[in-house]
């Protein structure tokens, strides 16, 4: 089970966000390495104005005007994660992304719906 980030609910806070993720998920803020589909798990800042960003052309580095700004806002709900890797250290295995931080890859719905896999975008974020 996931859920969007707080942010993403009107009128909830942090602190409640967490309550009621720990009341209908027993898994929240335990270690998943892995997560298919779903919302992703933030380390830093939401990922999907990224992907339409540089989807459209942009690079991702330089400020872009106003218009293209909108024009990036009113299309970046079209992505959904596809899928995440968090870091892994155990005495088995050592993966890691950055300082413990994730990959995760993106792709447009209805990309995902035509199984269209040309167009996925992979993000690092880290702590």
């Amino acid at each position: 089970m996931s859920f969007p980030t707080y942010c993403e609910i009107d009128g909830l806070d942090e602190k409640n966000y967490q309550k009621i993720c720990r009341k209908y998920n027993p898994y929240f803020l335990k270690e998943n390495n892995f997560k298919l589909l779903g919302y992703p798990d933030i380390i830093q800042d939401e990922m999907e104005g990224d992907c339409e960003t540089i989807y459209q052309g942009y690079d991702n580095s330089y400020t872009t005007t106003l218009v293209d700004q909108k024009k990036i806002q009113a299309h970046k709900h079209e992505w959904i994660l596809l899928f995440q890797c968090n870091s892994i250290c155990t005495k088995e295995t050592d993966i890691m992304f950055g300082d413990f931080g994730s990959i995760y890859y993106w792709i447009k719905k209805e990309d995902l719906k035509n199984k269209d896999f040309s167009h996925i975008w992979l993000i690092l974020q880290c702590f």
